[in-house]
C-alpha cells in the first residue's frame, strides 16, 4: 500500500511541478510583483551594496536571508536582480511542492492512503496556489512551515515514543513566524500536544512545554529587542495599529476570511466535505484522541484567517496569500472528509469513494486544471516593457519620459529588474498627460518623450485638446504587437517633430520623413550637423549606406562628402523591420572646406548598396527623380 501511495503521489508531484515550472519565470527580466524588488534591495542593503534601502525595516528576516544567501552565491553586487529573483522563485517552487508532500502526509496520517492523495491533488492544482505560490516572497515558506508544524504535532500526538516532535513542531512554527509575523497560529499545534500531555503524562508535558516556552521566548527577544521588529512600517502594520482590534471582532470580516480559506480548493463544497468529515470524527471517536487530531488542525485553520482579518480583508482577487497557510490544512481536511463521508456507506464504501472522487473531479479538479492551463499559456509571452526599455536604450538619446502607472517601473532599474542599461532615462508619472501643454512639459519639466498606454490614447483622442496635443508629437514606435504579450500596449512619442518635414522615398520602402540641421546657411570651414528621421514600411534586404555630396554643380566632383550608416552601425537598414518605428540618426557631420569658390552649391543625399555601389532610386511626390535627393542649397559669396 505504501508503494502505491508513493507512486500516485509522485505522479501528482510531477503534474504540480510541470504547471509551476512552465510558468514560474513569467515576464522576467521585467519584475512586476511589488514585493520581489523590495526584498532584493533590502537584502542588498544588508550586504552593503545598496545605500537607499530601509524601505521595510523590521520586516520578518526569513525571506531576506534567502535573498542575501542567493545574492552571495551568485556574486551579485546589485546588477543581477532578474537572475536572483529567478533563483529565489525556483526555491519557492520547490518549497511549494514540499508543502504538497506534507499535506499528503497529514491527510494520510489522519484518514489513510486515499485521503492523502486527494489532499495532495487539491493543493497541487489549485489555481491560487499555482499562480501565487512561486513568487520570490515569504509566502511559500509560510505555507510549508505551517503545514510542517501541524504534521509534526500529529506525529508527536500519535507516537508516544517521539515527544521531541512537539518541540520540532514549535520550531517549524517559529520558522513560519520568521518569514511572516502573522504566522503565529502555526505555534498552536505543538503547544496543544504539550498541554494534552500535561494531563496524561505530566512530567513529559511540563518538560516539552518548558522547551517550547524557551524557544518562543528566545526568538521573541531576538525579534523585538535585537532585530527591532516593532519598527516595521508597511501598510498592513498601519492597518493593524489603527483598526486591527475592531477588525478582529468584526464577524463579517472573519467569516469572509474563513470562507476564503476554502475558496481556492472548492469553496462551499470543500467546506461541506471537510465539515461533515470532521463532525463524523468527533462523534465516532467520542471526543477522544482523534478529536484532538481535529483540534490540532482546526486551531490554525481558524486562527490564521481570524488573525489576518486584523489587517486584511481577503478576496478572490486579492490578498489570498494571507489565508493560504490555512488552505494547506484545509486541503488535508478535505481529503480526510471525503474518506469519512465514504464510511457512512459501509459495505459500499469503495463505490462511495469512487463516486465522491468523480464528483470532485468534475466540479472542482477539472475546472482547476483548465484554469491552470490557461494561466500557463498566459505566462509564456514576454513582457513588452522589456522591449520598450531595450529599444529606448539602443535607439534614443537619454531624456525624461512621461509614463502612466502601467509603465511606472519601465525606466526604474531599482524596481523593474531592467538593470543592465547603457543610458539613464528619467521618468515622470502622471494619470493625465493633458495637464500640461507640450511646451510646458518640455520647458518646465525637461521632458523629451511620452510612453502612452493605448487605453489612455483612445480616451484623449476623443477630445479636441487631446487631438491637438497628439498632432504635435512625433510617433517613434508602437509597442502593440503581438497582442498576447504581457504588459501594456504602448505608443511611444517624442514631444516635438523634425525641424524640416519631408516625404522622400528611397527604393521601395525607405522613407526620409524629416531632418534637423544646426545651421541652414553655413560658411566655408563650418560643420553641418544633421539628424535624419527615417521610416521603413518593410525591411530592406541589404544594409544600405548614406552619402552626402556637396556639389558646385551636378556634374562636378563633390567638394565635401560623408559616407556611413544612415542611422547608426547598430541599426543597419536590414533591421528596419517595424513599420511603426521612426528611426532617428546619430548626429552626422559634414565639414565644408576652408576655401570655396563663390557660387551656389547643392547638397545631394542618397542611399546605396556599399557592396555594389548601386544607388536606390529617389521618389518625390509620386515621381522618380534620379538616384540622389537635393537636400540643401548653399550659397557662397566672395
Amino acid at each position: 500500500m505504501r508503494l502505491k501511495f508513493n507512486i500516485f503521489l509522485f505522479l501528482i508531484v510531477i503534474l504540480a511541478a510541470s504547471l509551476r515550472l512552465a510558468s514560474y519565470d513569467f515576464s522576467l527580466p521585467y519584475i512586476n510583483h511589488p514585493d520581489e524588488p523590495n526584498y532584493y534591495l533590502e537584502a542588498l542593503k544588508w550586504r552593503g551594496f545598496y545605500e537607499l534601502g530601509g524601505a521595510i525595516p523590521g520586516y520578518p528576516p526569513g525571506i531576506l536571508v534567502i535573498n542575501s544567501t542567493v545574492q552571495t552565491l551568485m556574486a551579485d553586487d546589485g546588477l543581477k536582480m532578474p537572475d536572483v529573483v529567478r533563483m529565489v522563485r525556483l526555491l519557492s517552487l520547490v518549497v511549494n511542492l514540499m508543502t504538497l508532500l506534507i499535506i499528503a502526509f497529514i491527510a494520510r496520517r489522519i484518514a489513510g492512503f486515499t485521503a492523502g492523495l486527494i489532499a495532495a491533488l487539491s493543493w497541487g492544482i489549485a489555481p491560487a496556489v499555482v499562480t501565487g505560490g512561486v513568487y520570490a516572497t515569504a509566502d511559500p515558506y509560510v505555507y510549508f512551515f505551517t503545514a510542517l508544524a501541524v504534521w509534526l504535532a500529529l506525529i508527536a500526538l500519535q507516537d508516544a515514543r517521539r515527544p521531541q516532535s512537539a518541540i520540532w513542531s514549535i520550531i517549524a512554527g517559529l520558522f513560519a513566524v520568521l518569514f511572516k509575523y502573522p504566522a503565529l497560529p502555526a505555534l498552536l499545534p505543538g503547544f496543544v500536544v504539550a498541554v494534552y500531555w500535561c494531563f496524561t503524562d505530566r512530567s513529559k508535558g511540563v518538560r516539552v512545554l518548558a522547551w517550547q516556552a524557551g524557544l518562543v521566548a528566545g526568538v521573541g527577544v531576538f525579534l523585538l529587542f535585537i532585530y527591532q521588529a516593532g519598527q516595521m512600517d508597511i501598510r498592513e502594520a498601519d492597518t493593524l495599529r489603527t483598526s486591527g482590534l475592531s477588525n478582529l471582532t468584526n464577524v463579517n470580516f472573519v467569516a469572509n476570511n474563513l470562507f476564503q480559506v476554502f475558496a481556492p480548493i472548492g469553496g462551499w463544497l470543500a467546506v461541506l466535505i471537510a465539515s461533515i468529515g470532521l463532525i463524523r470524527i468527533a462523534i465516532s471517536d467520542r471526543f477522544q484522541q482523534r478529536t484532538l487530531v481535529v483540534l490540532i488542525c482546526l486551531l490554525p485553520l481558524i486562527a490564521i484567517p481570524w488573525l489576518a482579518a486584523s489587517f486584511s480583508l481577503v478576496t478572490s482577487g486579492g490578498r489570498v496569500k494571507d489565508v493560504l497557510p490555512a488552505t494547506a490544512i484545509a486541503a488535508a481536511l478535505m481529503g480526510v472528509g471525503m474518506i469519512e463521508i465514504s464510511k457512512l456507506f459501509r459495505q459500499r464504501r469503495i463505490y462511495a469513494v469512487a463516486l465522491i472522487v468523480g464528483l470532485i473531479a468534475v466540479t472542482i479538479w477539472w475546472p482547476h486544471l483548465q484554469a491552470d492551463v490557461e494561466y500557463v499559456q498566459a505566462a509564456q509571452p514576454a513582457d513588452r516593457r522589456v522591449d520598450i526599455r531595450r529599444w529606448a536604450d539602443e535607439n534614443l538619446t537619454a531624456g525624461t519620459v512621461i509614463v502612466d502607472d502601467a509603465n511606472d517601473k519601465t525606466f526604474n532599474p531599482q524596481w523593474s529588474g531592467l538593470v543592465n542599461n547603457r543610458q539613464w532615462f528619467d521618468w515622470l508619472e502622471t494619470d493625465n498627460v493633458l495637464e500640461h501643454t507640450r511646451t510646458e512639459w518640455r520647458e518646465d519639466f525637461g521632458v523629451s518623450y511620452l510612453a502612452l498606454n493605448v487605453v489612455e490614447f483612445d480616451r484623449i483622442e476623443k477630445t479636441d485638446a487631446g487631438q491637438a496635443f497628439l498632432e504635435g508629437l512625433l510617433p517613434l514606435r508602437e509597442f502593440t504587437r503581438p497582442v498576447l504579450m504581457r504588459g501594456p500596449q504602448t505608443l511611444f512619442y517624442r514631444l516635438w517633430k523634425p525641424e524640416q518635414a519631408l516625404d522622400v522615398t528611397f527604393g521601395d520602402s525607405i522613407h526620409l520623413i524629416g531632418y534637423d540641421v544646426n545651421t541652414p546657411l553655413p560658411a566655408p570651414g563650418e560643420t553641418l550637423e544633421f539628424t535624419f528621421y527615417w521610416n521603413a514600411t518593410s525591411a530592406p534586404l541589404v544594409d544600405y549606406s548614406l552619402f552626402l555630396h556637396l556639389l558646385p554643380d551636378n556634374e562636378s566632383p563633390p567638394v565635401a562628402q560623408y559616407d556611413g550608416a544612415p542611422v547608426s552601425v547598430e541599426r543597419p537598414t536590414y533591421t528596419w523591420n517595424e513599420p511603426s518605428e521612426t528611426l532617428i540618426s546619430q548626429p552626422i557631420n559634414l565639414t565644408l572646406p576652408e576655401t570655396m569658390d563663390a557660387g551656389d552649391y547643392q547638397l545631394m543625399m542618397g542611399l546605396y548598396d556599399w557592396s555594389t555601389l548601386v544607388r536606390l532610386p529617389v521618389t518625390e511626390s509620386g515621381a522618380v527623380s534620379g538616384d540622389a535627393y537635393p537636400l540643401l542649397k548653399i550659397e557662397v559669396e566672395n
